[in-house]
């Protein structure tokens, strides 16, 4: 989650990349596109999340589906 939404833009520490996370806000950001490298439901919906505030596009591609599936509904 910190390598696409630092791509973005956003501030952001943690301890070795392990949470707790702290996102500093008021910073404008950047939108991208985003080619995860495994399949994660957090991931995109952060990316996702963060793009309905990011300037330009935002995109992302999936290795697999993530999300809802038919047995789910």
């Amino acid at each position: 989650m910190i390598t696409p939404l630092s791509q973005m833009g956003a501030l952001i520490s943690s301890h070795e990349g392990c949470p707790p996370l702290e996102i500093q806000g008021g910073r404008a950001l950047a939108g991208i596109h985003y080619d995860m490298p495994v399949a994660s439901a957090q991931v995109k919906s952060s990316v996702l999340l963060a793009g309905l505030f990011a300037e330009g596009r935002t995109s992302v591609t999936e290795p697999a589906p993530t999300g809802i599936t038919p047995s789910a509904c």
